[in-house]
């Protein structure tokens, strides 16, 4: 899949790209590869992921003192899913969106069958990762109980991950 090309002026310059889903989780499973062309040369490079394969994968859900933003982005830097979380005054959805690009997504945090947040936003490259968060008011505390982040492509469900918020 060509994520795109960047054209450079006779000159000298100083050039980096990278994929990072930032957090400590591995890269989606499938073929990977990256190509270069300078001056009428190329350079490839292919490997193969054995990470996870799906839709929507790297899910996460954290509290907000364990996010990590950086610029407008934001990522859990763990899943905090497997036990419940701590009393926290903010909890933060994530996840990884692998091969949809131009597809709409979403991403949900709800409690029950209610919608405490939500976020939509188009999937504009390979991997592209999707965030949501609830801060509770004035700094109170969430309420404890059950929670789950939901993800979503083109209005269908593709994954939920539950979580708990103890008191």
């Amino acid at each position: 899949m060509d994520y795109g090309q960047t054209m450079f002026t006779p000159g000298s310059w100083w050039w980096w790209t990278n994929t990072d889903v930032v957090i400590n989780m591995p890269l989606p499973g499938g073929k990977w590869g990256c190509s270069f062309s300078f001056g009428g040369k190329t350079l490839s490079a292919t490997f193969a992921s054995g990470g996870p394969t799906g839709r929507v994968v790297d899910t996460a859900a954290c509290r907000g003192s364990h996010l990590l933003a950086f610029g407008r982005f934001k990522s859990c830097r763990t899943d905090e899913s497997a036990a419940p979380i701590t009393a926290t005054d903010s909890v933060w959805c994530y996840g990884v969106f692998a091969g949809d690009t131009g597809k709409a997504a979403r991403v949900e945090l709800v409690s029950g069958q209610q919608t405490l947040q939500t976020t939509t936003f188009t999937v504009r490259g390979p991997i592209w990762s999707g965030w949501v968060g609830l801060t509770g008011s004035a700094g109170q505390n969430l309420a404890p109980g059950s929670y789950a982040c939901r993800f979503w492509l083109d209005n269908a469900l593709v994954t939920e991950k539950p979580f708990e918020i103890a008191a």
